[in-house]
């Protein structure tokens, strides 16, 4: 009766088994009171509600079944901004960003109670924890301590799409990403370097060190120079542009004409290749073809002796290449940050003018 005062309805429908019972006859004196009828519908022989509900979970796991996202489906909804990087980075489409998907196929179906940021917090503590391997004597906890390296570089393409999926952004997810990248390549580099010159043979083991951490201060050069012209342009540019001189790319942004691309020379393609090997899961596959050779064919030479050569000259490849983006960068940042402000201004001028006067 209390959902009559909330609903008022005209009528009550139910079965004919309660008919005559003391508690609906005491109903139907209620509802006669306001006018609303009790129909009786008859019983139906030979159907169990309980067999129709159990039909219907059934048609229901199907539909469900049905409507969940293949592997292909998936990538392209999930991978669609990481293709670019899948067709020019040697090994990008199989080990880096193929693995993945599978891993967050698997989570869509099973649903964990887990967050993009605790995948990314995790692979931060295993990237570490599998760097730190390389102090461990012996050549198979170095290999362990690379497939774990690896295995990290897969959870950074799962905590993306796992948060792409349950529409769950984070600022911190993005930072503590960041520091994954600064980090982890370098402490991985110096680790290797310390942990074999504790068991090398090399008289010159000190030097290999001192190189290596210098290589690990260039390849966290290397990844931070991506983002510095950003902060150049939102720290100190947006503050005070009236004194930063920047060029004017307005005109060459609205030219209709269209870029013919031009064709790269045999050394330039050569040299593109230096941007292939300082990726961070071809530097791994480098160290991993060392360290067996050191174990199979390259053993009577000494311990670690391909490996620590790999060292040295991947190391020095580091801080040159590290050297060369400074320089290119110093010369390239005033353009790039016009760039952002041409953006900007035409994402401004893209704004829906009720919200420009309607937001606080």
């Amino acid at each position: 009766f209390g959902a009559w005062e909330r609903l008022q309805f005209d009528a009550m429908f139910v079965s004919d088994d309660w008919k005559g019972t003391e508690k609906w006859n005491n109903y139907e004196k209620q509802f006669s009171a306001v006018n609303v009828p009790i129909v009786y519908f008859p019983h139906t022989q030979n159907i169990s509600t309980t067999h129709l509900k159990k039909i219907l979970e059934k048609e229901s796991l199907l539909v469900k079944k049905s409507s969940m996202e293949t592997i292909a489906e998936l990538r392209e909804r999930l991978q669609s901004n990481k293709r670019a990087r899948m067709k020019t980075l040697w090994g990008h489409r199989f080990f880096n960003q193929g693995p993945p998907i599978y891993i967050t196929w698997a989570m869509i179906r099973l649903k964990p109670k887990i967050t993009p940021n605790q995948i990314t917090a995790f692979m931060l503590i295993e990237s570490v924890l599998a760097a730190l391997l390389m102090l461990v004597p012996g050549t198979w906890p170095k290999v362990l301590g690379l497939f774990l390296l690896w295995f990290s570089l897969i959870l950074d393409g799962v905590d993306g799409e796992w948060a792409r999926h349950t529409k769950t952004f984070s600022l911190k997810g993005l930072y503590l990403d960041a520091i994954y990248h600064l980090l982890t390549p370098a402490l991985f580099l110096t680790s290797l370097a310390w942990g074999i010159s504790q068991t090398s043979d090399n008289p010159y083991a000190h030097i290999m060190v001192l190189v290596s951490a210098i290589g690990g201060i260039g390849w966290m050069i290397i990844k931070a120079n991506s983002h510095l012209p950003f902060q150049a342009f939102a720290k100190h540019f947006l503050k005070r542009p009236d004194i930063f001189p920047i060029p004017d790319v307005s005109k060459k942004s609205e030219s209709s004409e269209p870029k013919i691309p031009k064709k790269r020379s045999f050394i330039r393609r050569m040299l593109s290749f230096r941007f292939q090997i300082r990726q961070f899961f071809i530097g791994l596959v480098i160290f991993l073809l060392s360290l067996v050779a050191d174990a199979t064919v390259a053993a009577e030479y000494g311990s670690y002796f391909v490996t620590s050569w790999v060292l040295l000259g991947y190391s020095a490849f580091l801080a040159l290449h590290a050297i060369e983006e400074i320089v290119k960068h110093t010369f390239m940042i005033e353009p790039l940050v016009a760039n952002m402000n041409e953006t900007l201004i035409k994402k401004q001028g893209e704004r829906d003018p009720f919200l420009d006067q309607n937001c606080v």
